[in-house]
């Protein structure tokens, strides 16, 4: 996760539209492929989305396929078979977005055509947005969702649609199969972030008070006090083969705009790390939103 610089509601920016950005290369309007970031075979569609207070500015998200996904049209005009009949909807998690072919390598290989869709004010479409990742309520992600399965069935002719979530994505996808059940066929989750980690306490009175806090304080930095007494409390054994001369701690040290990195630590014997801060509504959302 990256942390950026806390901004408080006096300052905070007015949220710009991706439009206006005069840095962030576009991918098409509409039904319009453009090469990917990729490269090809791998195309990119932009999927126009309604602005919504839970982030604000946010114009579009980005469907990104090969562009062998979109069946050549039969003899007659028609639109042709897919060379998959079936097909998988990748989700990326929190500061994340599509860029693991091998991944998509792996469903092709099983007979799934695979489709990753970059969530508003991520990845490909959070180029340029005041607060990329930023959102506050994850419900706002439904319209993109509905509209990258609405084309991948009806404009690309799949019968069986796979929706596959990643840390966040993974929360994501089960928000939205427990919403529109028989939307998709299956839901597959990898080290999905299902809640709080922290212990039951925290979870259960410490997400009341973040609820609360939210609505009042949103940009408020908050820590999770179980990660805090953790971290400090170095670890036992490094990562496994770390030569005994050679162990030295790493320590997570956030230095904005670069995303956290870890630092080795000289003279020390053990391992350590420091969470990264959330926003309040960004914990209560259930993005765990870094600032």
């Amino acid at each position: 996760m990256t942390p950026t610089s806390a901004m408080t509601p006096a300052t905070q920016p007015e949220p710009t539209s991706h439009r206006s950005s005069p840095t962030a290369v576009m991918p098409g309007r509409t039904s319009e492929l453009v090469t990917d970031i990729l490269g090809e075979p791998w195309v990119a569609r932009t999927i126009p989305v309604t602005d919504s207070p839970a982030a604000p500015g946010a114009d579009h998200a980005v469907l990104v396929h090969q562009r062998e996904a979109v069946p050549p049209p039969s003899p007659e005009g028609r639109p042709g078979a897919p060379r998959h009949e079936r097909a998988v909807l990748y989700l990326h998690g929190r500061n994340d977005y599509f860029f693991q072919t091998w991944l998509a390598d792996a469903f092709l290989d099983a007979g799934y055509e695979f489709y990753a869709l970059d969530l508003r004010a991520c990845g490909r479409a959070g180029v340029g947005y005041w607060s990329p990742h930023d959102v506050r309520d994850l419900r706002v992600h439904d319209e993109e969702i509905a509209e990258a399965l609405r084309i991948i069935r009806q404009e690309h002719g799949h019968s069986t649609v796979v929706l596959n979530g990643h840390s966040t994505g993974g929360l994501q996808a089960v928000i939205w199969a427990g919403d529109h059940p028989g939307s998709v066929e299956a839901v597959t989750l990898n080290s999905p972030w299902l809640q709080l980690n922290s212990s039951g306490l925290v979870r259960s009175y410490g997400s009341a008070f973040i609820d609360l806090l939210s609505r009042r304080d949103p940009d408020r930095i908050i820590d999770n006090p179980a990660e805090i007494r953790h971290s400090s409390r170095p670890r036992l054994l490094p990562p496994r083969g770390t030569p005994k001369a050679g162990r030295q701690v790493l320590r997570r040290r956030p230095t904005p705009p670069s995303p956290s990195r870890w630092t080795p630590i000289p003279g020390r014997s053990k391992w350590t790390s420091t969470p990264a801060p959330c926003t309040a509504a960004g914990a209560a959302s259930g993005t765990g939103t870094c600032r």
